[in-house]
């Protein structure tokens, strides 16, 4: 071997040239046999999956079909090669015909005049097995130390081979992964009408993909890969206000979060972008890569739903209004029938001689206190049924929404001979929108009306407390309480108990959003032996120091009176 040292090196280096593996395996036998013209060598490769040895490279053995075609079984009772593989050593047969496996292969040894074997396997840097090199021999009882320096040769040269394929094979199983996932990912894009950019600011160079050009609707023709090139695509009124975001990011090298619209063939498109910077460690420059989406469609959505919540919370308001109108013409109807009886009995006075001055004003102020009840019922409708969506929160005292929101039901709880309490706190400043308040507070009233009004001894206390900077606001009936399974559900879109054409059975559910929508609670009470519900309010910085005592009701900070 030594003094074929130079010829042995350009020779390895040759066979590792070659490009397929069965070519360099192939060489590695013409290698053997030019150094050992006596060895008959054999390169079997290893399937981990079945656990078996099948040809790679070998000289033109006396063969059957049947043995060609043939793998071997890696078991610990076979031929060396598999006894090799299995048990991860060399394996020997000095004499082949004493070994136990040639009442098998004894033919196949005889035809091709073997007379002994040297397996070895072929392992891997991790020690996984390869496959296996295998020194078919001539005589008995060869001299192996003879053979040990080609063998170690070899053993190497296959593992560097057979690994240099694995490592190709990896190589090409994950850029066809890559490519697959790649598509994978450019589709769920185009489906989510998502890009993705990347740019780099110190060089001002922003790159689109195909998806992101196509949401702008332009071509990369059309694009300068510029940041004013993207500037210019963002409507007026939204493009110094998306610079500051831009600006600021990078001054601070943070996340970039930004929602503006685009006009797209003649129209407004809405988009959003995100990205995230990162210092580049090759150039030191800052750059930024990110997603940007067309959200068009969530825009237009969300518009929808909201008109959808408004024309909801109106039927709610014009269901209530319904429930109420026989209430509301009683209690606008009995006013007008004493400003009547008032003028006429004026008339009639204004007839006679010598009427009385003092009587004339007793009548006018009879006659202003019932305008004035009229106005008051008129006040507290008008500012129920009107849109409250877009009004403002102002700070008012809960005394005064809850009063006027009760003077609608009164007279309609007082037909039905129900009895109605009311404590309410004075000075107990809430921020809100009242008509909203009111709303909910009609609703739950209604909706004690509706459960007591065939009972017997029927009533409705109305009260509210100060408790730990918090408005409680409880509606609380003659009711025997509701059952569970009702309660879970009591809060839920279109769920209602009432008959077929008395409820929406969205009175709760838009009651509960617009307390919500307040910072507050609404829910019904468990531990009240009646029915109950209950409103829980933060107070506004105006609530007076005195108010936020609960004490205070019975110390004249409260209203109390009853109906019956």
């Amino acid at each position: 071997m030594k003094k074929h040292s130079l010829d042995t090196l350009k020779l390895i280096t040759e066979i590792l040239r070659e490009s397929s593996l069965e070519e360099t395996l192939t060489g590695i036998i013409r290698f053997t046999t030019h150094l050992h013209p006596d060895v008959q060598p054999a390169i079997l490769l290893y399937d981990e999956k079945k656990r078996v040895l099948y040809r790679g490279a070998a000289p033109d053995f006396l063969m059957t079909p049947e043995e060609s075609a043939a793998t071997l079984d890696v078991r610990a009772n076979s031929v060396p090669a598999a006894r090799a593989a299995f048990f991860k050593k060399a394996e020997y047969s000095l004499d082949v015909s004493k070994d136990e496996s040639f009442p098998f292969f004894g033919p196949f040894y005889n035809r091709n005049r073997i007379k002994s074997v040297w397996a070895h396997p072929v392992l891997s840097s991790q020690e996984d097995v390869l496959g296996v090199v295998i020194f078919f021999l001539p005589q008995l009882n060869s001299p192996l130390d003879l053979y040990k320096e080609t063998m170690d040769v070899v053993l190497e040269m296959t593992r560097m081979a057979i690994e240099k394929v694995i490592a190709r094979k990896q190589k090409e199983a994950y850029l066809a992964e890559l490519q697959e996932n790649q598509k994978r990912l450019n589709l769920a894009l185009s489906v989510r009408k998502m890009g993705v950019w990347d740019y780099n600011v110190n060089l001002d160079q922003l790159r689109f993909d195909e998806n992101a050009l196509y949401l702008f609707g332009l071509t990369q023709v059309d694009f300068g890969e510029r940041y004013q090139d993207f500037a210019e695509s963002i409507h007026p009124e939204d493009r110094e206000r998306v610079a500051q975001v831009v600006t600021e990011a990078i001054r601070q090298k943070k996340l970039y979060f930004a929602e503006y619209r685009i006009f797209k063939n003649g129209e407004i498109r809405h988009m959003t972008g995100l990205g995230n910077p990162f210092i580049d460690p090759a150039s030191s420059h800052l750059i930024y890569t990110g997603i940007t989406w067309d959200r068009t469609d969530e825009v237009h959505n969300q518009e929808k739903l909201q008109l959808e919540q408004a024309k909801s919370v109106s039927n709610a308001k014009m269901a209530s209004l319904g429930e109420m109108a026989t209430g509301i013409a009683h209690e606008v109807n009995n006013p007008l029938t004493i400003i009547m009886n008032r003028v006429e009995t004026l008339r009639a006075a204004l007839e006679q001689k010598g009427i009385q001055r003092d009587f004339i004003f007793s009548e006018l102020n009879k006659m202003q206190e019932t305008v004035g009840r009229i106005s008051k019922v008129v006040k507290g409708l008008s500012a129920f049924s009107r849109n409250a969506d877009q009004d403002p929160f102002i700070s008012v005292d809960s005394y005064t929404v809850i009063e006027d929101a009760v003077e609608l039901s009164l007279e309609k709880l007082k037909s039905e001979g129900i009895q109605v309490e009311i404590e309410l706190s004075k000075e107990a400043y809430i921020s809100c929108r009242p008509s909203q308040i009111a709303q909910v507070l009609l609703n739950l009233i209604n909706n004690s009306y509706d459960a007591i009004q065939s009972s017997e001894n029927p009533w409705v206390q109305i009260r509210s407390e100060i408790e730990n900077e918090q408005l409680i606001i409880s509606v609380t009936d003659s009711g025997q309480g509701i059952e569970e399974p009702i309660v879970e559900k009591l809060m839920q879109p279109f769920f209602t108990t009432k008959k077929v054409g008395k409820g929406t059975g969205l009175g709760l559910s838009i009651s509960k959003g617009l307390i919500e929508d307040h910072d507050g609670q609404l829910y019904y009470d468990r531990s009240s032996k009646n029915t109950c519900f209950k409103i829980h309010l933060p107070l506004s910085p105006r609530a007076s120091k005195s108010s936020t005592n609960p004490s205070n009701i019975s110390q004249g900070h409260s209203s109390t009176f009853s109906l019956s």
